[in-house]
């Protein structure tokens, strides 16, 4: 066998040999991404099923236990009735020449406004 025919064979087996390691490594790959994505279905499966109640099941605790210790105040109730018709009074004072007008909807976001504005001067600074 010359020379020639021995550094072909060599060059073969090379190209031979990294075929083989790029198949391996293909392989490989494809492995870890099927292992990847299902290890991530296990986990999203155990967050939703068994972790995620057992969270908000404490979260829900704590806010039970925050609320039993640090109470948010409240309007007293004389307050909260005053604010409710004068968000009433507004709503229906308003001149629409239309009909089929939500005035409901109207009335919930202007008295729960009215609330908001009304808390925040009575107890603004405490919280």
């Amino acid at each position: 066998m010359s020379e020639l025919e021995m550094l072909a064979m060599f060059f073969i087996q090379i190209i031979v040999g990294l075929g083989i390691l790029i198949f391996i490594s293909a392989i490989f790959y494809c492995i870890g991404i099927l292992l990847g994505g299902a290890l991530t279905i296990i986990y999203l499966l155990l967050y939703m099923f068994l972790m995620y109640p057992v969270i908000e099941s404490f979260r829900g605790l704590f806010w039970r236990i925050k609320d039993f210790f640090f109470p948010t105040p409240t309007l007293p109730c004389w307050v909260q009735t005053k604010v409710l018709k004068e968000a009433a009074e507004f709503v229906h004072s308003k001149h629409r020449p239309w009909d089929d007008d939500n005035l409901f909807g109207e009335y919930i976001w202007v008295a729960h406004e009215r609330m908001c504005i009304k808390w925040d001067k009575a107890f603004g600074d405490v919280i």
